[in-house]
């Protein structure tokens, strides 16, 4: 089983992405792609994109866990 953890807790975070920020890129923390009985666990994740406010629509396509098929996969104690 592909296992994704951090003990006790971890942080994924983007640094100077964003609207008003240096970068301007669309990502995700953790891209899971046809991920079999895999698991994400105790992991934080933040800043992946920050907006400028509620009509900002950049970054629209950014996430924190992206899960694109697969089967039994487990997420646990996400912090985001």
């Amino acid at each position: 089983m592909p296992l994704l953890t951090a003990v006790p807790t971890g942080l994924w975070q983007d640094t100077a992405n964003g609207t008003v920020l240096t970068y301007q890129q669309t990502g995700a923390g953790v891209w899971l792609s046809n991920c079999q009985m895999c698991e994400v666990k105790n992991l934080s994740i933040s800043n992946i994109y920050v907006h400028n406010g509620l009509s900002d629509e950049n970054g629209g396509d950014s996430y924190s866990i992206y899960w694109l098929g697969g089967s039994n996969v487990t997420i646990d104690n996400k912090h985001s």
